[in-house]
């Protein structure tokens, strides 16, 4: 309301301040009429005539009684009725007085707004702030009620669990002795048992472990990275300027090699779980859809028997379940059971092809997954004793290269984390598309459902079962076909997008290892042989970063290691600040660019200096603890405040 207050007087100040620019210019001017003044004017002037009317009560128009015409002198009545009468012009004086009352009734409009304004964020604030003691309120509720459910379930779960081992001791006993058995004598103490009951929470440890080492090992891998960027200068004076570009092209060579095996070993691994997709299960299609349509007629004509009513399983629908499961596309559940007829339709194909498709999916596609990280692993870990026989002929320091032997372990553990992962994808996905056979069978038949369900009159029960059993016998040849290319395509594609993402995340493995490698060697691309060692400021900076995560470290690792008595929660914490402090405070993407170019590295364009070390890394035992560069003896914990 304020708004269009101060709207409205911003209009009236700007038509004062024209009518005293052009008094100024020597104009005549008027008070500014209303927009709708002619329409108040002509009201107003209507209602005045009839009162003089009935005032006098004669029949002449009051305007001809008291307006006598003269010749200096005229009353035109269109000219009242038409509000054209504009009064007395204004003087200089009345504008600019009612340009200072329109100027105070605009400030004091603005303040008035200003205030309301404050009012309104107060009252938003307060609302916010009860919307969010709402959601807390919600929330504690909700953890109270989930901890009372838990409270009682387990309990009701350990007395459960006890009577039940009761029940099999007094089985056994009367078994062994029935003539000297005593139910009133506890062959056990089965309170104790259910105390003993292991606790749920134990369900979802490994997985909330797993997480907590990737966000570590994520680190450590960033961590080693940039302590192998600051180790980096050149150590092999002792070598000719020849022998050094030799060196340096032999390693990308080695480089290029190893990234050609594994990218192949991913592709191979791809195209194996293809091949045994093709010969365990494709290969079964055609005597599985051929069961399929042989047993079609005789499932649609136990359908149509008279009702069972001793074996209501054995045959025979009344027409009110024949039609109710009609409406519902095959699906319908009652008293007597759950009806599936689309299922019951693709049992038989469904039976020669179940056992193919449980072998692939639980135990070829994961040997296939397993061999591949053993290929990429072993061909990792010999391009790295290539590496490490060729620094000892040289004589080149070994710091770095022990080093790089700790990340080798971590680069291990990555490709056997990507096999993992992909054997979980395709495990979740298999589950999804083994479902996809009856969806193709139901919509196949959906119009004969429908024309079933529409039947109506005087023998529809049997129109129903003959409208059935004509459009199965017709369809049944190609249906069945078309569910089994379904789910071929569906996992075809699987194959296809989890292979692009191997194919991906071997890229950026390669990436960092490239990158790892070539830190401490060198290449002719990357780094000038003669570099200058790094800027110290960047030096004391990382090392700093380094002393405030080093103890972290070590003890998350001990902890990993034991994994007895290791406090969970706080853990979590510590993996989720430092996750926060990889992404925010760090300032990794910064910090390594400023570390890579006082080295005279070259950071492709478009690419991040951490997308080389994007990993989903190893197992938390495998982060060790930093040394110092001079000594390579471990440093001493930080005191703690």
């Amino acid at each position: 309301m304020s708004l269009q207050v101060v709207q409205n007087i911003d209009d009236q100040l700007n038509t004062w301040q024209t009518l005293h620019t052009d008094i100024q210019a020597g104009k005549e001017v008027y008070a500014p009429q209303p927009s709708n003044a002619k329409k108040r004017a002509g009201t107003s002037t209507g209602r005045f005539l009839k009162k003089l009317r009935k005032r006098d009560g004669s029949g002449v128009p009051s305007h001809e009684r008291f307006c006598e015409p003269s010749s200096d002198e005229h009353c035109d009545l269109d000219e009242v009725q038409s509000g054209s009468v504009r009064g007395l012009p204004l003087t200089a004086a009345t504008i600019t007085a009612k340009i200072s009352e329109l100027q105070e009734r605009k400030v004091t409009a603005q303040n008035s707004k200003s205030n309301l304004q404050d009012q309104l964020d107060r009252l938003r604030s307060q609302r916010d702030g009860l919307r969010q003691e709402r959601a807390d309120t919600d929330s504690d509720i909700l953890a109270r009620c989930i901890l009372a459910r838990n409270d009682y379930s387990r309990e009701a779960i350990q007395q459960d669990y006890a009577a039940g081992i009761r029940e099999i001791d007094e089985e056994l006993a009367a078994q062994e002795d029935e003539a000297n058995f005593n139910p009133g004598v506890e062959l056990r103490d089965y309170d104790e048992i259910a105390r003993n009951f292991p606790h749920c929470v134990k369900l979802t440890e490994n997985g909330r472990m797993a997480r907590s080492r990737k966000v570590l090992n994520e680190a450590s891998r960033v961590v080693t990275s940039l302590t192998l960027s600051l180790l980096a200068e050149d150590n092999d004076q002792h070598l000719t300027t020849g022998r050094k570009i030799k060196e340096e092209h032999t390693i990308e060579e080695l480089l290029d090699s190893l990234n050609l095996v594994i990218v192949q070993m991913g592709k191979d691994a791809i195209e194996g779980i293809n091949q045994e997709m093709s010969d365990s299960i494709f290969d079964k299609y055609e005597s599985a859809v051929s069961s399929a349509v042989r047993q079609a007629m005789p499932t649609v004509q136990k359908w149509a028997m008279p009702v069972n009513k001793p074996d209501r399983p054995g045959g025979g629908y009344y027409y009110g379940e024949y039609k109710a499961i009609c409406r519902r596309n095959g699906k319908y559940s009652n008293l007597h059971g759950d009806h599936e007829w689309n299922e019951e339709l693709l049992e038989p194909m469904l039976r020669i092809i179940r056992p193919a498709w449980e072998r692939t999916f639980s135990r070829r596609v994961p040997e296939i997954l397993n061999c591949f990280s053993l290929g990429a692993i072993q061909a990792l870990t010999e391009f790295h004793q290539q590496i490490h026989n060729r620094a000892q002929e040289l004589g080149r320091r070994m710091e770095g290269l022990t080093r790089l032997g700790v990340q080798l372990e971590i680069w291990q553990e990555i490709f056997k984390n990507h096999a993992t992962e992909l054997k979980a994808a395709i495990k979740e996905c298999q589950k999804n598309e083994n479902r996809e056979f009856v969806p193709v069978i139901c919509a196949t038949l959906a119009t004969t459902y429908q024309d079933c369900a529409s039947q109506q009159g005087a023998g529809c029960f049997k129109r129903m079962k003959d409208i059935m059993h004509t459009s199965i016998d017709r369809k049944r040849r190609t249906m069945f076909q078309s569910s089994a290319n379904e789910v071929k395509g569906r996992l075809e594609i699987i194959t296809r997008r989890q292979g692009k993402v191997l194919q991906d995340k071997l890229k950026v493995a390669m990436q960092g290892i490239r990158h790892d490698y070539t830190t401490v060697f060198g290449t002719l691309e990357g780094k000038s042989i003669e570099a200058p060692n790094p800027d110290s400021t960047i030096r004391d900076e990382v090392k700093t970063i380094f002393d405030e995560y080093e103890v972290i470290f070590r003890r998350l690792a001990e902890d990993s290691k034991g994994q007895d008595g290791t406090d969970e929660v706080a853990v979590g914490l510590t993996v989720a600040a430092l996750q926060e402090d990889l992404n925010d405070g760090m300032e990794i993407d910064a910090l390594q660019s400023e570390v890579l170019t006082a080295n005279h590295y070259t950071i492709p364009e478009g690419q991040s200096p951490t997308d080389e070390m994007r990993i989903d890394g190893p197992a938390a035992a495998s982060v060790l603890p930093f040394k110092n560069q001079a000594t390579s003896e471990v440093r001493p914990k930080k005191e703690q405040g």
